[in-house]
């Protein structure tokens, strides 16, 4: 009888013990299933976080490009508006020099018709 009555004690102690393993198997389940879902959300959210940071790399890479081809677009239409009024300058100067030489000859010219005029008054002051 005291076999039995250790076999029962055995066995409720062993069903117990069964309980409590299955207890702590469960409670650990869902600290797992916690876990992978506390994993998953931080996955999300790192790819969230991955996609903004791309997408804000592009921007800044876009708008380097657009800023460098502005730029560059400024200085090609500042080079050409310089040769431009380089050669408009060149022209002016040449023009300039060209009424020079007409004035210049046309001073002379003036001068040569009133030395005829004074020395043709002087000779008939004379007469």
């Amino acid at each position: 009888q005291t076999k039995t009555c250790n076999q029962q004690e055995l066995i409720r102690n062993l069903k117990e013990t069964l309980r409590r393993q299955k207890d702590n198997g469960q409670k650990q389940q869902e600290k797992i299933e916690l876990l992978e879902s506390t994993l998953q959300s931080m996955q999300e959210k790192l790819k969230e976080v991955l996609a903004q940071r791309h997408d804000s790399r592009s921007q800044v890479e876009q708008w380097k490009n657009t800023t460098h081809n502005r730029l560059q677009s400024l200085k090609d239409e500042y080079q050409r508006n310089t040769d431009h009024y380089k050669q408009q300058l060149a022209l002016k100067e040449e023009e300039l020099a060209k009424m020079k030489k007409k004035f210049s000859r046309v001073l002379s010219h003036m001068d040569t018709v009133i030395d005829k005029n004074t020395g043709a008054k002087s000779s008939n002051h004379r007469t």
